[in-house]
């Protein structure tokens, strides 16, 4: 009678591996084993992948239990894969008895992705003139699909570069260098085009990208108007004096030390305003 089921050996039918994403279609990767204790065709074993094969890139000999790969592997797309290998033994159909093990796959990687710039080829940045000299004005990022140091980046400025900005090589951190004060004299330069590169440190083989960054220094609201003179003054008028084309009392004059549009001053009367109104009666 079929009273066995195939054991694993080992019998727990844990099986590991690890193997570069770049290794050939149709290379070897692991054998599993099982035997059954039943004789005739009920003890003999066949193998077959039950699950876990995402994509279909691996096969097993169903009589050695000899493991293949039959498609290119990418770690990017799947790092690890957990086969589960079925033992099953010869009986009719129907009587067969089996039992489940597992395989892991570990993909490991190679460096064949290039850092990349999410807003490539150029990203527009804008740093606010009250940023500090030694403050980080800005950060531009880079991302590699790589793992381990094949994704670890170094960044540089490889262009443009006017003395206004470093760069953290680690970070990506762009650091203000000079004063973008918009209010010194001279006026700092308002615009700044940078080529920025960011090279991984793969061992093997090492790939870089670079991006445009356009870099545009942001006026900030720092100052109130000052007036020129004394904050409040003092007017006696006849009471018949003719208004005219109006009666200049006083020409009041302030000025705002900030950049642009934020140093041009406005006039408003805000309060203090009696309106006198003539009535005109009809008999």
């Amino acid at each position: 009678m079929n009273d066995h089921s195939p054991v694993f050996d080992p019998p727990s039918g844990e099986y590991n591996a690890s193997y570069p994403e770049n290794i050939a279609v149709g290379s070897f990767i692991a054998s599993v084993t099982a035997s059954d204790m039943d004789s005739g065709p009920q003890g003999e074993v066949y193998y077959s992948i039950v699950g876990g094969n995402t994509g279909n890139k691996f096969s097993v000999n169903t009589s050695s239990g000899e493991v293949r790969t039959i498609a290119s592997l990418d770690r990017e797309t799947t790092a690890t894969f957990t086969l589960v290998i079925r033992a099953s033994d010869g009986a009719i159909h129907g009587k067969a008895r089996f039992s489940n093990g597992t395989l892991v796959v570990h993909v490991t990687d190679i460096n064949d992705n290039a850092p990349a710039f999410a807003d490539a080829p150029s990203v527009a940045v804008s740093v606010s003139e009250t940023k500090s000299v030694g403050e980080v004005g800005a950060t531009v990022l880079a991302t590699d699909a790589d793992s381990g140091i094949n994704s670890e980046l170094r960044y540089t400025i490889i262009s443009g570069n006017d003395g206004y900005f470093t760069i953290n090589s680690t970070t990506g951190d762009l650091i203000v260098n000079r004063s973008l004060d918009m209010e010194q004299i001279p006026l700092p330069d308002l615009e700044h085009h940078l080529v920025i590169n960011a090279r991984d440190l793969g061992e093997v083989v090492s790939f870089n990208t670079s991006v445009h960054v356009n870099i545009t220094i942001a006026a900030i609201n720092e100052f109130t108007p000052a007036l020129q003179h004394a904050d409040n003054f003092n007017f006696t008028l006849a009471e018949n004096t003719s208004p005219g084309d109006g009666v200049v009392l006083v020409d009041i004059n302030a000025t705002d030390a900030d950049y642009g549009v934020h140093g041009h001053v406005t006039y408003n009367l805000v309060s203090g305003m009696k309106i006198y109104l003539e009535y005109v009666l009809f008999f």
